[in-house]
């Protein structure tokens, strides 16, 4: 009541909120006092002030059914036993056949139902008595487990490529939305009305300048090669098709505001400070390489990049991601202006994709494939081509030279430098195999030499002996 009153919390109301007995105070004073007459010397006066201003109700005893303990503990209780058990805790105990009545201590008020009882005979004969058994009702497997989150599958392969995850804010400045447009070129961000500060005034339209600050700040506090992702949702007005998440059936809430796209993107960034050339190739390539296999992991498609001229990126290294003759995202080099404008350092390599517009609505059930029973032949490649050489199109035109013995086809590097020239060379692993037979060395040569024909036919490809 004090604690109540006075808004003071203190020792004892916590202690008596907590359902401690009323009967301890007394108990304790007696106790004080003794300590005080002995050892202090003290007189001890008679009678007691207590500003209480009435007991707590009795409380009350608690029938135990017969082998009602034994339900809930999981194992053989005997009455006697228990009863034995909670008297020497002070309980006093009423025994009737294989049923008990029991009367908690006046200082164990916490115990007010069977289930506490059986606590306290549990704790008392030993835990060790409960056998191990799984939690919950077993039954069959009749259906297969739900598809986890797509942002759960994104995130495994993101994490186990080595990039750090990064959480931004929805809202960013009206500059940085201008400065790296990202997937929402052509679409102006939406205003706040009450923002919280000018560098948070927009809904974000693109991931990719909240990644852009939270890089430039690991930047500033000495992290070095660092590279980062997230997965969010952006906000383009005007493009909702479908009615949002918990739209009333009837249309009651048609007149409404209407509330914008909120597509869910991928966003990455990747960061070196030795500014060269080679070595941000080399991140966008592994960028590219964790876009296709979770493109591949979560849709079953195959992506390519079509080179494009992208704002915000540098001309020359960037290019549109393009799945089954869609575009799905955007990826290259940011331009030098933009690392400028965040305050950057080095060269950085970035990444862009919708996610909801490459995985299906309803997943695709998995299949069983049958492991490959034959051996495989693996045949590198090595070619140099013209500068402005695709390697999309090299890789379209190596699958069809190869014909149906190519199993997979991968590009291992990308060299460029005094002993290529004006041109630069591509390194491809190869890997043929027939489904139904052993196959011959000899047939996995010529359609090697297929491949090789066709690159330079085509291609004006050179062959590095």
């Amino acid at each position: 009541t004090s604690r109540r009153l006075l808004d003071k919390p203190t020792d004892a109301s916590m202690r008596f909120s907590r359902g401690l007995s009323d009967t301890l105070p007394p108990l304790a004073l007696d106790r004080a006092s003794a300590l005080i007459a002995e050892l202090g010397g003290g007189r001890v006066l008679r009678g007691m002030v207590d500003d209480h201003r009435g007991a707590l109700p009795p409380i009350p005893p608690i029938e135990i059914p017969d082998g009602a303990l034994e339900r809930v503990l999981g194992c053989p209780v005997d009455s006697s036993e228990a009863a034995t058990a909670l008297a020497r805790l002070g309980f006093s105990v009423e025994q009737d056949g294989g049923a008990l009545r029991v009367l908690p201590p006046h200082f164990r008020r916490d115990v007010r139902i069977l289930a506490d009882v059986a606590e306290e005979v549990g704790r008392s004969l030993g835990y060790a008595r409960v056998p191990s058994t799984l939690p919950g009702r077993r039954r069959p497997a009749t259906e297969l487990a739900p598809h986890p989150p797509v942002e759960d599958r994104v995130r495994d392969v993101l994490v186990g490529a080595g990039l750090d995850e990064a959480i931004t804010y929805s809202f960013t400045a009206v500059a940085a939305a201008a400065r790296l447009h990202g997937l929402g070129e052509g679409r102006a961000p939406i205003p706040l009305r009450n923002p919280l500060s000018e560098d948070l005034s927009v809904m974000r339209t693109s991931l990719l300048p909240g990644l852009c600050g939270a890089l430039g700040r690991n930047l500033n506090r000495g992290v070095s090669d660092v590279a980062l992702f997230e997965i969010g949702r952006a906000y383009w007005e005007g493009e909702r098709t479908a009615p949002p998440p918990g739209s009333t059936p009837d249309g009651a809430d048609a007149a409404l505001p209407p509330l914008p796209e909120e597509p869910l993107l991928l966003g990455m960034v990747s960061q070196t400070g030795d500014g060269r050339a080679d070595t941000v190739a080399a991140r966008l390539r592994d960028l590219q390489s964790v876009l296709a296999f979770a493109a591949h992991d979560l849709a079953g498609v195959s992506v390519t990049i079509e080179p494009q001229e992208i704002p915000g990126l540098r001309p020359g290294r960037s290019g549109r991601i393009i799945a089954d003759g869609a575009a799905v995202g955007v990826i290259g080099e940011l331009d030098p202006d933009v690392v400028d404008g965040f305050a950057l350092r080095g060269r950085v390599a970035a990444a862009e994709l919708r996610i909801d517009g490459l995985v299906p609505q309803v997943p695709p059930a998995p299949r069983f494939r049958q492991p490959p029973t034959q051996p495989a032949v693996q045949l590198d490649l090595s070619v140099t081509v013209p500068v402005d050489a695709r390697m999309g199109t090299a890789l379209e035109i190596a699958r069809e030279a190869a014909g149906e013995l190519l199993e997979s086809i991968e590009d291992l590097d990308e060299y460029r430098g005094e002993a290529t020239g004006t041109r630069k060379s591509w390194t491809f692993r190869l890997t043929y195999r027939a489904a139904d037979r052993t196959l011959k060395m000899t047939e996995a040569q010529a359609r090697h030499d297929a491949v090789a024909a066709a690159l330079e036919t085509r291609l004006g490809a050179e062959v590095r002996r």
